[in-house]
């Protein structure tokens, strides 16, 4: 936990860096608490892709490709920025690196840039602690998931990641997303029940297949395309999934929360309750032993490893 009372945190990811925060400002707020925001962040980005992006501005830093973030100046203006300029635009108090979601099970794909970021991190804001921000399996429902390879083995394998990288470059905590998702998925209170057999031609906009307890969007209708169409994404959060997030980001950077929290309109009361308890479970790792191994062992990976 950090016990900044006002954090400035970096978070270097993708859409699910953005996602898993959403709501934390605001929640914060709710607290009585605030925190500072930076994303130097774009859509499906691996570790690798940041590192390249680094290295062509490090080539030449007046190559617009070399700036791919944006940054708010002073004017409230949005600018290009590199990493580099990300890193020194604030005296950043954490910040956090993560994989791209559909790689982060390879612990393989980590090596050699998440070493290299983390030294780029700690050489452009020694201020900052560095955090791991553990990502999420996709929905069971997910395509990927035809292959061999099941939504149970995507986590086991991505918390195996986090934790074995975090130690390599001596990151001082490790952010469990989606240690908390996997446990939401687990809990009989939030068992995902999507209607079957439906045939998605025959929907009409606005309808959806009937769907409970999904952390992930999965059906939903495109409005980008004209007329609307009916699409599936089982990666990205849906409002449960980014509060579910948000209170784990909470917890990590300022302990526990009070009574009446910050709720998302888009939540129920009720749903919302379900969550703040997983989270807390999840941060205390207090749950049973799952199938996944009593995860107080991934807390004592962390603690193992807090102090370096």
């Amino acid at each position: 936990m950090h016990t900044h009372h006002h954090p400035k945190l970096l978070a270097i990811g993708n859409s699910f860096s953005r996602n898993a925060t959403e709501y934390l400002p605001c929640f914060a707020q709710s607290q009585g608490r605030q925190v500072t925001l930076g994303h130097a962040a774009l859509g499906g980005w691996s570790l690798e892709k940041h590192w390249t992006f680094a290295q062509k501005y490090e080539a030449a830093p007046n190559d617009p490709e070399g700036k791919p973030y944006t940054l708010a100046a002073t004017d409230g203006q949005r600018q290009p920025a590199s990493l580099k300029q990300m890193l020194l635009s604030q005296g950043w108090d954490i910040v956090t690196l993560q994989q791209h979601s559909w790689i982060s099970h390879e612990v393989a794909t980590y090596q050699p840039f998440v070493s290299l970021l983390a030294e780029y991190v700690r050489r452009h804001a020694p201020q900052a602690v560095l955090w791991m921000h553990e990502t999420w399996a996709y929905r069971a429902d997910h395509p990927l998931f035809r292959k061999g390879l099941t939504q149970e083995r995507m986590y086991q394998g991505l918390h195996h990641a986090y934790a074995t990288v975090a130690a390599q470059i001596g990151a001082q905590q490790i952010i469990p997303v989606g240690t908390a998702f996997q446990d939401a998925r687990q809990d009989p209170r939030w068992q995902l029940e999507v209607e079957q057999g439906f045939d998605p031609q025959a929907m009409t906009y606005p309808q959806v297949p009937r769907q409970v307890h999904m952390l992930c969007t999965g059906w939903h209708w495109n409005q980008k395309q004209s007329p609307p169409c009916l699409a599936y994404d089982g990666k990205h959060c849906a409002p449960a999934g980014k509060y579910l997030g948000t209170l784990v980001w909470h917890q990590m950077l300022f302990g526990d929360f009070a009574d009446q929290p910050f709720v998302p309109p888009e939540l129920s009361p009720d749903d919302a309750a379900v969550l703040q308890d997983i989270a807390r479970r999840t941060m205390q790792g207090r749950l049973e032993p799952h199938r996944h191994g009593c995860h107080g062992s991934a807390l004592a990976t962390v603690n193992a490893f807090t102090d370096s």
